[in-house]
């Protein structure tokens, strides 16, 4: 299953110093979430985002960059693999 994971939604958490997490559910749809939010009943995996990480770099694009290098994109749920591809 592929799911499309919003760099944007991601970018507004981290570059605000706040950690968020990305929960994708059984339809391949996927939620960005602060981290102290309660998530949804019908998740079935969770990527989390640090905002130290994003501290760390100069800007987005570098923070983007430094994402596409180490971001585990296939994590496997229920049996299936599931591809993340992160998209702006």
């Amino acid at each position: 299953m592929l799911v499309k994971v919003n760099l944007n939604e991601v970018l507004e958490f981290v570059a605000n110093g706040e950690d968020c997490k990305v929960e994708v559910n059984k339809d391949g749809e996927a939620y960005t979430l602060s981290t102290n939010a309660g998530g949804y009943d019908d998740t079935i995996i969770t990527q989390y985002f640090e905002a130290d990480d994003y501290e760390e770099c100069e800007n987005d694009q570098e923070y983007i960059e430094w994402l596409e290098d180490c971001f585990q994109s296939e994590l496997e749920a229920d049996d299936e693999v599931i591809k993340l591809e992160l998209v702006k």
